[in-house]
């Protein structure tokens, strides 16, 4: 009986699924609506790699998906059937690294890839929505709330049910002496305390904490490590 029984789990085993998933694993197109897709690299936007469909329709628009390798490698192809077969289905992914990259990626390639998709994500609703809200939540930026609390975001279609969103203050992630926490928000903006003079009237942000940035009124100072621009809207506390 138990020589029966494994002969009929090898059995099983031997004509199951997997060699279908394998196959279309190695098909290397993926079969979404949006076959054939394929990955790609392009010279104006180095160490970073594309997967998209090879020929996407007149006027469609994609949502992106960016995609940081397992272990922080820089080898882009790593998981290239996965990406290959969400691109199939009209998803562009941007993944850091290049292919058969070697060595590893760092959050700066990644923070490579938002600033890439806000530039150019073109004038559809979704990048144009997507922008803002990297700006807005992602980066503590109150200006572009305007666009998603008042007209805006209605004249392009979407519908704002969310109210008093315009209170919302952002706290971008990482700030405070803690570090590493979670995005907080309040109905209101925090006013600073302290009196240590030079850190726009508050006390000194804490290692990782934002020091600066277009709009910014929180300090400008570190208590521990080096106040450094990212970009014109985000400084931080750095060692």
């Amino acid at each position: 009986m138990k020589t029966l029984l494994l002969a009929l789990i090898l059995a099983g085993l031997s004509s199951a699924s997997p060699i279908s998933i394998e196959e279309r694993q190695n098909s290397g197109v993926g079969n979404g609506p949006f076959a054939p897709a394929g990955f790609y690299t392009t010279n104006s936007f180095g160490g970073h790699t594309f997967y998209a469909p090879k020929t996407v329709p007149s006027g469609t628009k994609l949502p992106v998906l960016l995609w940081g390798n397992g272990g922080c490698s820089a080898d882009a192809t790593g998981q290239a059937p996965f990406l290959t077969q969400l691109a199939s289905h009209g998803i562009l992914v941007i993944a850091s690294g290049t292919p058969g990259g070697g060595g590893s990626t760092t959050a700066d390639i990644m923070k490579q890839s938002i600033d890439f998709i806000t530039k150019n994500a073109g004038q559809g609703k979704y990048g144009i929505i997507g922008g803002h809200w990297v700006q807005w939540i992602l980066r503590g930026n109150s200006s572009p709330s305007a666009y998603m609390t008042g007209s805006g975001a209605r004249n392009d279609g979407w519908s704002v049910v969310s109210a008093d969103l315009d209170k919302l203050s952002v706290t971008p992630i990482g700030e405070g002496s803690g570090g590493g926490g979670s995005p907080t928000t309040t109905s209101s903006t925090p006013q600073p305390t302290g009196g240590n003079g030079g850190n726009g009237g508050g006390s000194c942000s804490g290692l990782w904490g934002q020091c600066g940035g277009q709009g910014w009124a929180g300090p400008t100072c570190c208590s521990q490590g080096t106040c450094k621009a990212s970009n014109q809207w985000y400084s931080q506390c750095l060692n």
